[in-house]
């Protein structure tokens, strides 16, 4: 019975992932600190129970299952950059696994504003039509995981609105020659508001001037060659490509626009080589990077090269101290000109209080600039998960999409999960909260959540903090600074084996020194799902929201008022084959 639970638990999944908007995210990848050894085995998690539920209001676990189990070990204080770590040499015959699902989603929104913020408040019925696709490899020369959902909407009232968007994860490691050669691939597309302000994921709710089509990829043929257990090298290049779609925005009716469509392409050469257990306690490596971007605004011209040494010494079995010595050079192409070549170091420890808990303390200097970071994952008791991260760094709207390949990994359902924690990704669904901008900006971004799991229930509560500093602005742009504060709580029910209820609540709070502003948001979910027959689900939502909208008509010539408040009833009915 209870088998049978989470199968039909996981179609309800299924139609909420695709039905109701859940965000398209990044690929497996190697996480800088993310626990474990980064040349130890890894394959794609094939268990169908270990999955999130991708709800109106958020990601959570199934009811009476835990989320997701702590990721295999992909890298330590270590990590080889750019790579998804070899698969464990085969043993016996070779198997083969490929797993392939699709299914089709139809909903039918009711809203009595579609457009929240708009100078005009209209009423409109917004039909959705997605396909999707979830092809899953597990095979001697192939792991990983396809998740493909393109969405064409049909608005009522205003067919200049129609559009067709794509989603795309995806992450293949091809294995070449056996434990020595791989080609290691990622690819994510996304959409995002170019003025945020919202608390949480509404794509459905923007207008087609303010949707930004994010698409990023990567592709990286690497070699490694043990030598015994004295040490591990590695070589390879990196090829990355980035691009942010959408319409010129300003912050006055026809004044120098803060965001422009960009796109580029960057070429990454590195190689490392790192101690093995001959040596004990102590480990070793020493690693070296270049890339240099073509393209649009700061990353035209612009280069970066790293090159340091790091330390781990395991004082017990649960801590171990991390240190790290080093130099970068860097420079963007902005106003003003943005250049930086000094040493890098960094400090820390790392505590292991049991199998499926980590914490890491960091203070290091990065960028040109000294920063805390913190990493952790904590499971309190059989029932309870708490997970958290710090990080302080410099990066583009654009190139950031293509540095979230590094730290989520793509789960069952084709929901992204944090590589290190395990956890849903919250860096990856607070995507539409804050503007972006065509600048080379500093993130401090903060996010903790807490999951608790009972039989028939799962709640989760988080937290993201973000702030956006511009550092660097691209020719004829200008650009500010912003930060956010986001909460969401999330409750799932499970009333029967086909039945599931959910609630949300997302809050939001949005400000800008340099704008002189601030806001609220909010939106407020009530969802009922039930499972009609093995392949057929069906859903019945009702949301309100209230969306900070200072920046979404700022260009506006009747810029003023805003319409914010919005009220809807979204029906939706999934098809899975």
């Amino acid at each position: 019975m209870r088998n049978a639970a989470r199968a039909r638990g996981g179609a309800a999944a299924g139609l909420l992932l695709i039905g109701l908007g859940s965000p398209a995210l990044a690929q497996p990848f190697v996480a800088e600190d993310a626990p474990g050894g980064a040349l130890e085995g890894w394959a794609p998690a094939t268990d169908p129970s270990a999955v999130a539920l991708a709800t109106p209001g958020g990601l959570v676990a199934l009811p009476g299952q835990m989320p997701r189990e702590l990721a295999p070990h992909l890298g330590g204080f270590f990590g080889f950059p750019y790579v998804t770590p070899p698969p464990p040499a085969p043993e016996g015959e070779p198997g083969r696994a490929i797993d392939i699902r699709g299914g089709l989603t139809g909903q039918l929104r009711a809203t009595d504003n579609v457009f929240p913020g708009s100078a005009e408040k209209q009423a409109d019925l917004v039909t959705t039509i997605t396909p999707d696709l979830l092809v899953t490899l597990d095979t001697v020369r192939l792991q990983g995981r396809i998740f493909y959902a393109p969405s064409y909407q049909a608005y009522a009232s205003d067919s200049d609105q129609n559009r067709l968007d794509h989603r795309l994860n995806g992450s293949l490691l091809a294995t070449i020659v056996p434990g020595s050669v791989f080609l290691d691939l990622h690819g994510q597309t996304s959409v995002q508001s170019i003025t945020g302000g919202f608390a949480g994921s509404d794509e459905s709710s923007l207008p087609r001037r303010d949707r930004a089509q994010t698409v990023a990829f990567s592709a990286t043929p690497y070699g490694i060659h043990r030598f015994g257990g004295l040490a591990t090298a590695i070589v390879g290049y990196t090829l990355q490509y980035g691009s942010q779609g959408g319409t010129a925005r300003s912050l006055t009716p026809g004044g120098t626009p803060f965001y422009t469509p960009q796109e580029f392409t960057g070429h990454t050469g590195f190689a490392a080589i790192r101690t093995g257990e001959d040596f004990g306690r102590l480990a070793l490596e020493a690693r070296v990077s270049g890339t240099t971007y073509t393209g649009d605004g700061v990353l035209d011209g612009a280069h970066r090269a790293i090159g340091s040494v790091e330390a781990r010494y395991a004082i017990t079995r649960e801590i171990a101290v991390l240190g790290e010595l080093g130099y970068e050079d860097q420079s963007y192409n902005g106003t003003p000109p943005f250049e930086i070549s000094e040493p890098i170091w960094g400090f820390g420890i790392r505590l292991d209080p049991g199998p499926d808990s980590f914490l890491i303390l960091r203070y290091q200097r990065r960028d040109g600039f000294n920063s805390p970071s913190a990493l952790g994952r904590v499971a309190i008791g059989p029932r309870t998960i708490l997970s958290g991260s710090y990080s302080d760094r410099l990066t583009t709207t654009a190139r950031r999409a293509v540095d979230l390949l590094s730290t989520t990994s793509v789960d069952e359902l084709g929901n992204a999960v944090d590589t290190a924690t395990g956890s849903p990704s919250l860096a990856s669904v607070s995507g539409s909260g804050l503007a972006q901008q065509s600048a080379l900006i500093r993130v401090k971004m903060a996010t903790a959540a807490i999951t608790q799991v009972w039989d028939r229930d799962t709640v989760t509560l988080s937290f993201t903090r973000e702030e956006r500093i511009p550092i660097s602005t691209a020719a004829n742009a200008v650009s500010f600074q912003q930060k956010s504060e986001s909460v969401a709580l999330t409750w799932a029910h499970s009333v029967s084996p086909v039945t599931t209820l959910i609630g949300s609540v997302q809050y939001g709070r949005f400000e800008s020194r340099t704008l002189r502003n601030s806001g609220n948001s909010y939106l407020l979910r009530a969802t009922a799902v039930h499972q009609l027959s093995e392949t057929l689900t069906a859903s019945l939502q009702y949301q309100v929201g209230d969306r900070f909208t200072d920046l979404a008509d700022r260009d506006s010539p009747n810029f003023g008022e805003r319409n914010r408040l919005q009220h809807a009833v979204i029906v939706t009915l999934r098809k899975s084959f």
